[in-house]
């Protein structure tokens, strides 16, 4: 049985090998390095650097298939902002709104606050995430799932399988973090990796609240907008 990849589909299978290529060799040199299998040395505290993975996949691409003009395309296409304005809010605030309510519920379920580690620094809070927002994820991940994988995608599935197929590999790509000591990463990465899709909390139930909170806005979101999620796009001629 012959197997054929269209150009396309090539394309998506080399912005995901050099995306988890970058990313894991930074990532897992780093988890080694934490657990003291490998010494610890500078080239195992560079794992932030893993971050950018999806980016570099993207630009390399892109500038091969396009050139420069490709490359200020797709950084233009991750500044743009022509929507309606409710979406601003969408943007800001319903990321918090969950993550408030889950928190509150946790605690009322738990009976207990958990100790945050922002503890004497919550006026940092706000710079920290907008920062994060705006340079984090968006810069150094987006411009390659979104800004690149994502429309490949939807020009063969509908944006809903897309998204599910995406989101998937985007789980698996943050794997190596998943084998890093719990005492030395971050809250993101104290659960078992099935339940990473989906944010946590430092409380027993907290993350099964978000996930709780993220499938009923989803299914919403799903139902309210559900020509657009279920019809095939095309966004884009490849």
């Amino acid at each position: 049985m012959n197997i054929i990849i269209n150009r396309g589909e090539s394309k998506l299978i080399k912005f995901f090998l050099i995306a988890f290529a970058f990313t894991w060799l930074f990532w897992i040199t780093d988890a080694l390095g934490k657990r003291e299998i490998l010494p610890n040395i500078i080239w195992t505290n560079l794992g932030f650097l893993g971050a950018f993975g999806p980016m570099i996949a993207s630009l390399f691409l892109v500038y091969k298939e396009k050139g420069i003009g490709g490359m200020k395309n797709i950084f233009k296409k991750g500044m743009h902002y022509d929507f309606e304005n409710k979406w601003w809010f969408i943007i800001f605030f319903l990321f918090p709104i969950i993550i408030f309510i889950a928190y509150v519920a946790s605690i009322l379920v738990d009976s207990t606050i958990p100790t945050s580690e922002a503890k004497g620094l919550y006026w940092f809070l706000p710079f920290i995430f907008f920062f994060v927002l705006f340079t984090g994820g968006p810069l150094t991940e987006e411009l390659g799932w979104r800004g690149y994988a994502l429309p490949r995608l939807q020009a063969k599935y509908s944006p809903f399988v897309s998204t599910l197929i995406l989101g998937f590999i985007w789980s698996i790509w943050h794997f190596p973090q998943f084998i890093v000591p719990p005492e030395k990463t971050g809250m993101f990465y104290i659960t078992p990796i099935w339940s990473f899709i989906f944010p946590v909390l430092y409380t027993s139930t907290g993350y099964l609240w978000i996930l709780g909170l993220f499938i009923v806005t989803g299914i919403l979101i799903l139902v309210f907008d559900r020509k657009y999620f279920f019809s095939k796009s095309n966004l884009m001629k490849l």
